[in-house]
């Protein structure tokens, strides 16, 4: 049996009590008023007074005050109460005969938990997060939260049933909530999907703690994005900029059908990737400028999307410029961008973003209670202190808190992760302390002073962690804390319980995951890197040896890039000849999971300085350049790196030269000068035993036979290249021995052969997060399905393939390309009114799932 909740009792004003809401709101209520005023207030009339009655027949009270206009907010001891309530006002409501323009539809929520105990009145997060799930229902339906049906579990008599819905985002961004749906013959039982975050496009990212209080300034941010294309949130560190964007952009989400996207900035310190980030947020893969503002000016040329750029202000002549090319480019694409400085675009609106607005610590306590600064203050020092408990001499002591810190979210934040080891009466006493002690400036900088107040706070041990992690850029794993910061003498180990404190204490965040990362706010990591002092070089030296070092899967450092990017610039600043093998070592990263403009970008850099291994780096650009379809650059940068490794006697490198040069050939059909360099590129790599790069010669002759349409003997090579492949592990060189072979034996007619290479290519693919290949194989796959009668999917593909394609410009030869468009028009010939939808269905497919839906298709068809 469920243990029911207590019931209500006289408390203090100010405690956190138990309770059960259900909140209750009328679908479609504004709509009926406009039109039909007299009609309504006597529906709402009725509406009230069917509920009062369900409402006291199990127990509860309906706190009017509460309501928003015919909205209720009702409370009860016991949640299964609550659950027959809802079903007795749903029954009567619908047995009810009302007025032919009026129809009465009630969304319904349930929650339980703790919230802050008023005068009649109740507060905090678990009032906020019933109503975020009534927010998503229907009219007509009943949601709960997981908390009650636990509550409930055996005392649900039937038929009452809950239906699980599954698990929803909110839009107040923080962990989803399951919901259920409370079913019942005598009310509607089917709705539509839940309206949360999970029913639109978008990347929001989650938060580990509630959002409180700006209704106000969100509501005006809204007014004010509906009538303009660029808004700049601007204002201190501190204030709350990147939260109050995020929110805005979750109250919004379902009015951008095109999707609403978050870019973090702050963590990029070189400007010609911020296009690159941008597109990567939307989901569009790696290529060149001009193509990347093509893509996204076509997602937002005919549907409406919201891009969020948070934190600019460190990079605010390449964001200004950004944003008016997306914003002349993308016609339905709205910008909100949070800096500390406006972007000086023509058209942006600045709306300055202020401190939490301070109370009256001797006025009403209601007042005091439903201040956001107090309420931000009580949620944050609740998840601090699972028994927090804040009568009213502790409300009023919080709000003198708050009006000290002068309302800024950040300061108030730090100071409620106090009240795990303090009263308030402590806290505040010594902020008054550390105020007296900074004299008449600190309240012109309470955010510094509360942030080193804190920081003073911290065993030295705690401060020198603190200050060390500011080297890192984007968080850091565990591991890598304990290497980089970790002097000799100290012990590693205890890092991780110093790091855990440094969590309680709100002066990191913990991202939880596979592999748990460690992030400071930026306003945090500035303060800690002030504290660093003479120790900074070393420290930065320590960061940037572990990532020259790291042999780190692609996987890691596409979670650590940031960190990788950081090592770059500061190598390049430093003129480090370590650069060229730094970034030659990050290239093969940087060219299969589509960084391919980036990379390009870094080797150029490179260049121009002339460090390192030139040949090398000249070897890597023109094989990206290949890759991305420019032929004139990959020849010059391959044709020099020729010429490089024959002056320094380098096999190696004329061997990677040859084969490349040998690529390029065979791309422009210059078939008898790719056969010549790519067999001289066989004998030397079997001269120096180098495996994987015979794999790659002999996929090469493959092509080369394969548009001779000499079959067998690119099967024969394709194999060599298999055999050789396995025996050196070579992933790489398998993939795409097998995504060849697949072609060659389709040509042949071997459709169980073809089948089973493709589908070994797509798995080494998904497993290597590898783009390029997986594009190609598309076109081929296509063709396949095609000859066996299958021209839906077979479209499909060709579509996919094509958006692909041009993402990562990859270009075809003139012919196949000829041969393509004469495929794409015989499909759309076969399929009629049907083409229109699979290329509608095409261009939503984004990387890596859609690995998973060819190997789909091949294995359903």
């Amino acid at each position: 049996m469920g243990v029911p909740f207590e019931s209500m009792r006289e408390v203090a004003l100010g405690e956190f009590v138990p309770i059960v809401l259900l909140l209750t709101d009328i679908e479609g209520s504004t709509r009926m008023w406009e039109h039909f005023p007299a009609q309504m207030a006597l529906a709402l009339d009725r509406h009230n007074n069917l509920a009062e009655q369900s409402v006291s027949k199990f127990g509860g009270k309906i706190l009017k005050k509460k309501g928003e206009g015919d909205s209720l907010f009702i409370v009860f001891s016991d949640p299964i109460a609550a659950v027959n309530a809802s079903i007795d006002i749903q029954s009567a409501l619908r047995l009810e005969n009302w007025p032919s323009e009026i129809q009465i539809k009630v969304r319904m929520s349930i929650h339980c938990g703790t919230a802050i105990q008023g005068d009649m009145d109740y507060f905090g997060p678990m009032v906020n997060r019933c109503a975020r799930i009534r927010g998503v229902a229907f009219g007509g339906q009943v949601v709960a939260s997981e908390a009650v049906v636990l509550a409930t579990r055996d005392r649900l008599e039937p038929p009452a049933a809950f239906v699980d819905l599954g698990l929803h985002r909110l839009k107040d961004l923080q962990i989803p909530e399951r919901i259920f749906q409370v079913t019942h013959p005598e009310i509607e039982e089917t709705f539509g999907p839940l309206a949360s975050l999970n029913a639109f496009p978008n990347n929001l990212p989650f938060q580990t703690s509630a959002f409180v209080g700006r209704e106000t300034e969100i509501e005006h941010i809204r007014t004010v994005i509906a009538d303009n294309r660029l808004v700049t949130l601007k204002g201190t560190g501190g204030t709350g900029k990147t939260r109050l964007a995020l929110q805005v952009a979750a109250e919004l989400v379902s009015d951008f059908s095109a999707g609403v996207w978050a870019v973090e900035l702050a963590s990029l310190s070189d400007e010609s990737v911020l296009l690159t980030e941008v597109a990567r947020a939307l989901g569009i893969p790696d290529s060149s400028e001009h193509q990347k503002i093509e893509r996204i000016a076509e997602r937002f040329r005919d549907q409406p999307g919201l891009l969020i750029l948070d934190n600019c202000e460190h990079l605010l002549r390449g964001a200004s410029k950004l944003v008016q090319n997306l914003l002349a480019q993308a016609s339905q694409l709205k910008v909100v961008a949070t800096s500390r400085e406006p972007l000086q675009v023509p058209g942006e609106k600045v709306i300055e973003v202020a401190p939490l607005e301070k109370v009256d610590p001797s006025g009403d306590l209601d007042l005091i209670e439903a201040s956001p600064a107090v309420q931000l203050f009580i949620d944050r020092a609740s998840l601090a202190n699972p028994q927090f408990a804040s009568g009213e001499e502790t409300v009023r002591g919080i709000a003198r808190i708050c009006g000290r810190l002068d309302g800024i979210p950040l300061a108030i934040e730090l100071a409620a992760a106090r009240s795990r080891t303090m009263s308030i009466a402590q806290i505040e006493e010594r902020l008054a302390q550390r105020f007296r002690l900074l004299g008449a400036s600190a309240q012109s900088q309470s955010l510094h002073d509360v942030i080193d107040w804190s920081y003073q706070s911290l065993t030295p041990f705690e401060q020198e962690l603190l200050s060390r992690l500011s080297v890192f850029q984007g968080g850091a794993s565990l591991a890598a804390a304990e290497v980089v910061c970790a002097r000799e003498g100290e012990d590693p180990w205890e890092i991780g319980d110093a790091l855990t404190r440094l969590v309680d204490k709100s002066l990191l965040v913990l991202e939880y995951g596979a592999n748990p990362r460690y992030h400071m706010l930026e306003s945090i990591r500035e303060f800690a890197a002030t504290k660093l002092g003479a120790a900074t070089e070393e420290f930065k030296a320590r960061h940037r040896d572990y990532y020259l070092t790291s042999s780190a899967e692609f996987a890691e450092i596409e979670e650590d890039h940031d960190n990788f990017r950081a090592v770059f610039d500061n190598l390049r600043e430093a003129s480090d000849p370590r650069i060229a093998d730094f970034v030659l070592k990050l290239a093969p990263f940087w060219e299969t999971r589509g960084y391919l403009s980036e990379a390009r970008i870094r080797l150029r850099q490179v260049l121009s300085v002339t460090l390192g291994p030139i040949a090398a780096l000249h070897n890597c650009l023109g094989s990206l350049a290949r890759k991305q379809g420019d032929l004139e650059e990959a020849q010059i940068e391959l044709t020099e790196a020729l010429r490089l490794s024959e002056l320094a006697s380098d096999l190696p490198g004329q061997a990677t030269a040859l084969a490349n040069l040998a690529s390029v050939a065979t791309v422009r059909g210059d078939l008898p000068v790719a056969e010549d360099l790519s067999l001289r590129a066989l004998a030397m790599s079997e001269e120096l035993g180098n495996k994987p790069q015979q794999v790659r010669q002999y996929i090469i002759l493959a092509n080369i036979s394969e548009r001779r349409d000499s079959f067998i003997e690119a099967e024969d090579r394709l194999k060599m290249a298999i055999t050789i492949g396995t025996e050196a592990a070579d992933k790489g060189g398998l993939l795409y021995a097998f995504a060849n072979l697949g072609l060659v034996c389709a040509k042949q007619n071997k459709t169980a052969e073809a089948r089973s290479a493709y589908t070994s290519a797509l798995k080494i693919s998904r497993e290597l997060g590898e783009k390029y290949t997986a594009g190609l194989m598309l076109t081929f796959i296509s063709q396949l399905l095609r000859t066996e009668g299958l021209p839906g999917p077979s479209l499909q593909l060709l579509l996919a393939a094509r958006v692909i394609r041009q993402d990562l410009q990859i270009v075809l030869p003139p012919d196949e390309q000829e041969e393509e468009n004469s495929e794409l028009t015989e499909l759309e010939e076969l399929l009629g009114n049907d083409a229109e939808q699979v290329r509608i269905e095409a261009k939503q497919w984004v990387w890596p799932t859609i690995v998973d839906q060819t190997l789909s298709i091949l294995g359903n068809v």
